[in-house]
This record gives structure tokens, C-alpha cells and sequence, in this order.
């Protein structure tokens, strides 16, 4: 089935993210409802030129800034911001769960650094810590997301569907995968479904997730 137009994916302006795009995205054979969700289905083969073409904003040409709003932005996390993360991390496996107070510092110090960057996180922001196992994938769903980063020690495979649901064709349109490497995140554009795909995969996805404020959210 023809990949439609929908969002783009685009390195977020002020961020030096190396993406080599036909390297990083492949397309499954469609997608399946399920008790759970929608579930993406292998086998993955790479996006094909045109594919690109309609994934993939033009890297020789600049990106207005009313553009981005429905793009998927690439952007990554500084070496030292990364590190800090080890520590919260460490103790979770000697206590069996992170620390709250910090968690709550490196999420505050990612928030601090996206706004220095221009990518400010919405006010009163959500931010979960979710661990997939190797070789779990799990349901596209809309979580109103507005973004997700990759704090594992192997790439993180993301899987999303380019239109909103409501505009898939049929069961047999192409989800799109992309690989998220250690560091690196997204800010989704909203009503985007997504997922995450572990197959092949040795240790598990430590994916952070910043939710949108909801009732109730920060109280």
C-alpha cells in the first residue's frame, strides 16, 4: 500500500544530530487492531526514495518555524546530560526503583537543556520512565506524547504511523520505523500514535517519556 503524505521527520533547529535518514527508517507490511492497540507487523524493509521523499523534510532547504509543529523533530542530549542519568540508574538496580528525588533532577536538568535549545517541554510537563524488554513491542498507541528520548545503551527502534488513524487506508498500510540512537529523542507532533519495537535486540529500551499536562498533572 502507498505511503500517504502526513508528518514529516526533521532535525530540530539548534540541534547537530547526525542522521544518515535511509539508513534509520524501514516500513512493516501494516498494522493490526488488537485487544492491546494497533500492532505493527515485520517483516521491515528500507523506505524506498520516494517513500523518503514523503517522510523526510528536505535537509537542503530551511525549515520554517510554523513547519515544525507537524513534524517529528530529531534532537539529542549533550554527553555529560547522559552520564548524569547513570547515577538514578545504578541505584534502581541496587533498590529496585529510582530514586524519586533523582529522577526528578535529571528530568528537570533535560527540561532546563530542551528550552535552552528552543525546544521548551509544555509547563507542568509528565515524565515516565518506561523499560520494554528485548524482543517486546509494544501497541501504538496515543499517549499524548509530546516527546520520548532513548536512555539505553543500544539503538531504540520507534515505530509510528505517518497519518493520523483516521486516515489509514486499511490494515496493510506501512508503519514506519526509525531508530533512535543512545541520546537521541523526538518531539512528536500531536495525535501521532507510536510505539516501540525490541526484535533483535539485546538489553532492554529505557525510553523517557514527557507526557502533555493533563488534570491534575504536577499537583
Amino acid at each position: 500500500m502507498t505511503l500517504l503524505p502526513g508528518f514529516h521527520l526533521v532535525v530540530a533547529p539548534h540541534f547537530h544530530v547526525d542522521i544518515a535518514w535511509p539508513a534509520r527508517l524501514t516500513l512493516g507490511t501494516g498494522v493490526e487492531q488488537t485487544p492491546g492497540g494497533l500492532v505493527a507487523h515485520p517483516p521491515w524493509r528500507p523506505a524506498t526514495a520516494e517513500e523518503l521523499a514523503v517522510l523526510v523534510l528536505d535537509p537542503a532547504r530551511p525549515t520554517a518555524r510554523e513547519e515544525l509543529s507537524g513534524c517529528l523533530c530529531l534532537f539529542g542530549l549533550p554527553a555529560h546530560l547522559c552520564s548524569a542519568f547513570c547515577g538514578p540508574l545504578a541505584e534502581a538496580s541496587e533498590r529496585g526503583e529510582i530514586p524519586a528525588d533523582g529522577f526528578d533532577v535529571f528530568a528537570g536538568n533535560v527540561a532546563r537543556f530542551l528550552a535552552f535549545k528552543q525546544l521548551p517541554v509544555p509547563t507542568r510537563a509528565v515524565f515516565d520512565l518506561v523499560v520494554n524488554r528485548s524482543g517486546e513491542t509494544a501497541c501504538l498507541e496515543d499517549a499524548s506524547l509530546w516527546g520520548l528520548i532513548n536512555l539505553g545503551e543500544e539503538d531504540a527502534s520507534v515505530v509510528v504511523l505517518n497519518v493520523p488513524p483516521g486516515g489509514v487506508p486499511g490494515p496493510g498500510y506501512p508503519p514506519v520505523r526509525f531508530q533512535l540512537a543512545p541520546g537521541q529523542g523526538g518531539r512528536i507532533p500531536a495525535g501521532v500514535l507510536l510505539g516501540s519495537e525490541g526484535t533483535g535486540k539485546e538489553l532492554p529500551d529505557v525510553l523517557l517519556l514527557i507526557r502533555l499536562p493533563g488534570p491534575g498533572a504536577g499537583a
